[in-house]
């Protein structure tokens, strides 16, 4: 069994496959996928066999965002142009004058 296998996303898997670890520990095979769907766990297993990757991998992975779709709106005329530029500016200065409000 490898980490693909477990449930973990492809790019846990390639850090893992990095990092040399190709084949998860028995811990690991039965606590990474209870760890993924949510469940609680408790575990126990001898020093270094991966008690601590088996519980932060999956926890990683639940809690970083889906990388975002980016959507493109289409502009029919120069003046949606004009007003999306505006207030973009406009955000911008208002996130920059709450920076330095902030200081």
């Amino acid at each position: 069994m490898n980490f693909s296998q477990l449930g973990l996303a492809p790019a846990q898997v390639r850090s893992c496959e990095s990092l040399g670890y190709t084949e998860p520990t028995p811990i690991q095979e039965q606590g990474i996928p209870v760890v993924l769907s949510g469940q609680d766990l408790i575990g126990c297993a001898e020093t270094g066999t991966g008690k601590t990757a088996a519980f932060l991998l999956p926890i990683i992975q639940r809690h970083t965002p889906a990388p975002k779709v980016r959507r493109f709106a289409t502009y029919t005329s120069p003046k949606h142009l004009m007003m999306s530029r505006f207030a973009l500016s406009n955000c911008w200065i208002f996130v920059m004058a709450s920076l330095c409000k902030a200081r």
